[in-house]
């Protein structure tokens, strides 16, 4: 997973330092996982040729990743947090191998000691571990419903890095520890939808961000402020025809 991120941050690291704030990012990964409840609705999941699944799972991803580099988490923060949220042998809720939770969680999170080894698990590696513990309540809930929470977390990843450093009584050591939890249940959620696809995302992301950018043909990329390139309504809304030249 942290060559993944590497290769994220090679090709749009300088351009999201340079051109994009906190907002920008979390409009980004917002649209991403409303362009893929559109594919889910629109039953493309199931479609022979999956280019467009594909792309836009790579896409939640990378924005992310994008989420995290713009407000200047750092990754081996956000590793440490994902270990502890989702050690290899128990739900951190229930303590079960496989959670048995209900829809409405009841008892305190308790996070797990990090283990070393999870450093070097690979993307598709997190999503058979994920797929282990929740793999039963996600199939009973649905790709619809499992999406609701993916979009949940994103509001609840929102909220810590617009409200939390806005208190005074909450130090930033505190904010941090916390975005890192929050960006950790984001990406828990990607894989749990990915392995609900049955997809090898790992291969997926390498043909995508380990070579230049399709737009601009070069690496890093170039491309400046994607703003030049999306239209973006008052609301915040990416117009759909031009969302794919980027990220």
């Amino acid at each position: 997973m942290l060559d993944r991120f590497a290769d994220l941050e090679g090709l749009w690291g300088e351009r999201n330092k340079t051109f994009l704030t906190v907002p920008d990012s979390t409009a980004l990964l917002n649209d991403g996982v409303r362009r893929f409840s559109k594919i889910v609705r629109e039953g493309k999941e199931n479609a022979k040729d999956q280019t467009e699944v594909n792309s836009a799972l790579c896409s939640l991803f990378a924005r992310a990743w994008c989420v995290a580099n713009v407000s200047s988490t750092d990754i081996h923060g956000l590793m440490l947090a994902l270990r502890q949220k989702q050690p290899r042998d128990r739900c951190t809720y229930c303590s079960s191998r496989g959670c048995i939770c209900g829809e409405n969680r009841t008892s305190d999170i308790v996070l797990a000691p990090p283990d070393p080894t999870q450093l070097n698990l690979t993307v598709d590696q997190w999503c058979v571990l994920i797929h282990e513990k929740y793999g039963r309540r996600n199939r009973d809930r649905g790709l619809s419903g499992t999406i609701g929470h993916l979009w949940e977390e994103v509001g609840e990843m929102s909220t810590t890095l617009y409200i939390l450093p806005k208190v005074p009584s909450i130090t930033s050591p505190v904010v941090q520890a916390q975005k890192n939890l929050e960006l950790a249940d984001v990406f828990s959620w990607i894989f749990a939808i990915t392995a609900m696809l049955g997809k090898e995302l790992d291969p997926l992301l390498e043909v995508r961000h380990t070579g230049p950018h399709h737009r601009c043909g070069q690496r890093p990329c170039i491309c400046g402020p994607y703003y030049n390139y999306l239209q973006v309504d008052p609301h915040g809304q990416i117009n759909a025809n031009t969302r794919s030249i980027t990220y």
